[in-house]
């Protein structure tokens, strides 16, 4: 998981971004290559992702704590009450990556 992953949500509801947003492929490549390691296979993705009701990102930000650290359905109120009157579905983007390293033979 990238440290953008689904910054949307974070901004939609006035939270504090992520506090690792600059996490990357190229930052945990790099931290593997210093480590003395070969990176050997390396891969990115993004896709969106819709919320079309309020229970349901209520749901999803408890069950993934760390998307929003002390998440507190009464603190976010006034912002879902918003997302609900607005009648649009929230869309955000899933940031994902992985990669194989190996000790250099």
């Amino acid at each position: 998981m990238a440290g953008r992953d689904l910054e949307e949500l974070n901004t939609a509801l006035k939270a504090p971004p992520h506090d690792n947003a600059t996490w990357s492929l190229t930052e945990a490549a790099n931290g593997l290559r210093d480590a003395g390691l070969d990176v050997v296979w390396s891969a990115e993705a993004a896709f969106t992702t819709a919320f079309h009701d309020i229970g349901a990102l209520v749901l999803f930000l408890r069950m993934v704590p760390w998307q929003i650290p002390a998440f507190d359905v009464q603190t976010y109120a006034p912002h879902f009450r918003t997302l609900h009157e607005s009648r649009a579905p929230l869309t955000a983007t899933a940031h994902r990556f992985a990669l194989l390293a190996r000790t250099e033979p």
